[in-house]
């Protein structure tokens, strides 16, 4: 979220309200917001022209009625929020997190459930890595212990240089012995 300003407690509260719900009109997310608290609508429309002002949702008028709809996703917005928490109270450990969420039941039990068949499915990815092993390619030798390659432009070359010349200082010599006898 390098570019993103960020967005107060309460101006996540009301992007989490137009993510769940979509588009929606002030009073809608009002009545909406997760710690429930009683907010005047100003309050609440103050907030959506500082989360408009910092370019996080935009409006459209319908008659007299504003409807705010999120510009950026929400993983745009969170994934940076969460890394800071992380790190901040729980020394980077997202294990650690995940294991006190679990016991201090802060989760519902349908998310409780969702959490725990993610994990089993990890487990078993997992462990389907570690037993599916890759076939080894064709077997060669290392390239240190085999032999280098044989220059085959090169030696039919020396070899008709040198034969030409070997037979022919032979054959005089064979010729200057018949010669002789």
């Amino acid at each position: 979220m390098p570019n993103l300003p960020r967005p107060s407690n309460l101006e996540l509260q009301v992007l989490s309200v137009l993510y769940s719900l979509g588009s929606s009109t002030v009073a809608v997310i009002r009545d909406h917001l997760p710690d429930e608290k009683t907010r005047a609508y100003t309050t609440v429309l103050s907030v959506m022209q500082g989360l408009e002002r910092k370019q996080l949702v935009k409006h459209t008028r319908k008659g007299r009625v504003y409807i705010y709809k999120a510009t950026k996703s929400q993983e745009s917005i969170v994934s940076q929020l969460a890394k800071d928490f992380l790190l901040n109270a729980f020394g980077g450990s997202a294990g650690r997190a995940i294991l006190h969420l679990l016991s201090d039941e802060a989760l519902a039990p349908d998310e409780r459930t969702a959490v725990e068949q993610k994990l089993k499915q990890q487990r078993a990815m997992a462990a389907k890595k570690k037993t599916t092993k890759k076939k080894p390619a064709a077997k060669r030798k290392p390239a240190a212990k085999r032999k280098p390659a044989k220059k085959a432009a090169k030696k039919p070359a020396k070899k008709a240089a040198k034969k030409p010349a070997k037979k022919a200082a032979k054959k005089p010599a064979k010729k200057a012995a018949k010669k002789r006898k």
